[in-house]
């Protein structure tokens, strides 16, 4: 039982602090709900923006305040960022195209 209060106390609390994120007109730049390809490495990849909820590395999906994320955040093609890893790595990526 404690579990699942533990998880209906979580539930609540990202319906409490949820914020409404408006979509409109492409702004040729990063934004949440962005699908991003960038370089990193000599290698193309591809991650969409999402909220910290959303965030599944795995498949892809990272949120908006990972170091990757809040790098990319506001950026246009062509642009090129670093991000911090947590390990102490610095990882350089130049955006090669946006979608949603």
């Amino acid at each position: 039982m404690d579990v699942l209060q533990a998880q209906l106390d979580d539930v609540e609390l990202q319906l409490r602090t949820a914020e409404i994120i408006e979509t409109g007109t492409p702004s040729g730049k990063v934004e949440i709900g962005s699908r991003v390809s960038v370089e990193l490495d000599g290698e193309e990849e591809t991650y969409f923006i999402g909220s910290e909820a959303d965030s599944d590395p795995a498949r892809g999906v990272i949120s908006h305040r990972s170091p990757i994320g809040a790098a990319l955040i506001g950026k246009a093609v062509g642009e090129e960022v670093e991000a911090s890893t947590p390990f102490g790595a610095t990882l350089r990526l130049r955006v090669l195209g946006i979608g949603e």
